[in-house]
């Protein structure tokens, strides 16, 4: 039987390339809310907010409503339990911007005391074998990205099938993943967690994702017929201090959701190249994909663009190509490529 692991079996940093430590942002959070609206926070009843919260949706649930219960809904029931315990609409937050400028948009923020991520998979029609690869990808995203923010409490919230929960915990199991299943234990994502996933959860994964990251059961209690909620508080790594406003240079070195546009064509060879190498070492294959090069990538934390690495690897840097600039490349089939011998950085 899979037993999940305490905080204190975590697994400690020891420095290095893939340090614990996830890379702190650099950017302000565009959404700006009040810096001094923290002490109401305190008096929250954290518990009793997601008790209510799973009695909201078991009560959908009995009156029949199950078919018409969305992701949307349980944060907006949320929301709504929040407010009756003392946060005032004004320090409430939807679809914000993350911190630093990283991809995507938090789900709900209070103020700059919480962050919190929701998820409500519902159960797919057909190939669930997929889906349910997919939502784990999914999920362990979800508590990658939280543990990347600065915020106090950091929640993941997710209202998941019994089916579905089954599935999860085979997974983490079959993946080596610390998966928790009661209150007194964590979930547990080493270092090379990502390395283990299959491709199809792995593409869902930051590119931060190379840090071990714990996060405690806060509770996990039934909500509805063979459904559970279950909400994680994100405990290591420690929340990361609130970026400070760039400056003029720095914003002018930034595009569009954060990405940086500084660099050349030779610096994006040498991490391609590089990241080849790690994909067909891992995989035990010399033949890649351009797509799991552009994965491995973004766990690396590249700056360059999803379509700068593919064009890279297709036209400037294989010999195939007219327009070639390196031959460092050759095409073998149809979306797939390997590095000749002869290419060097």
């Amino acid at each position: 039987m899979f037993l999940g692991l305490r905080a204190r079996d975590a697994i400690r940093c020891g420095g290095g390339p893939r340090c614990c430590r996830p890379r702190r942002p650099s950017l302000p959070p565009v959404q700006q809310l009040p810096e001094n609206s923290g002490d109401r926070f305190l008096d929250v009843a954290w518990t009793d907010v997601w008790r209510a919260l799973a009695e909201t949706m078991a009560a959908h649930y009995a009156a029949g409503r199950g078919h018409l219960l969305t992701e949307d809904v349980l944060r907006f029931a949320a929301i709504r339990i929040l407010e009756t315990s003392g946060i005032p609409p004004a320090d409430i937050a939807i679809e914000v911007a993350l911190p630093g400028g990283g991809r995507g948009k938090l789900d709900l923020q209070l103020a700059r005391h919480a962050a919190v991520e929701f998820k409500f998979p519902r159960d797919p029609k057909k190939d669930i074998r997929a889906a349910d690869t997919m939502t784990l990808g999914e999920l362990l995203a979800d508590v990658y990205r939280l543990a990347t923010l600065p915020h106090p409490r950091r929640l993941a919230v997710w209202l998941l099938h019994d089916r579905l929960a089954g599935y999860l915990a085979r997974a983490a199991l079959r993946y080596g993943i610390g998966w928790p299943a009661s209150p007194a234990e964590t979930l547990v994502l080493a270092d090379d967690v990502p390395d283990r996933l299959p491709r199809t959860a792995r593409e869902f994964l930051p590119a931060g994702a190379l840090c071990p990251v714990i996060a405690a059961i806060h509770v996990h209690i039934p909500a509805g017929p063979e459904l559970h909620l279950t909400v994680l508080d994100v405990v290591q790594p420690a929340p990361c201090r609130w970026p400070e406003a760039p400056s003029a240079d720095t914003r002018s070195a930034v595009a569009v959701g954060g990405v940086a546009v500084s660099g050349t064509r030779g610096g994006a060879r040498r991490e391609i190249l590089a990241a080849i190498d790690a994909v067909t070492t891992r995989g035990g294959e010399p033949v890649f994909a351009p797509v799991d090069v552009v994965a491995e990538m973004r766990r690396r934390g590249t700056g360059y663009a999803d379509s700068t690495i593919v064009t890279m690897i297709t036209s400037h840097m294989c010999r195939n190509s007219a327009t070639h600039s390196w031959p460092d490349l050759e095409r073998i089939d149809r979306a797939l490529y390997r590095r000749r011998p002869s290419s060097t950085e």
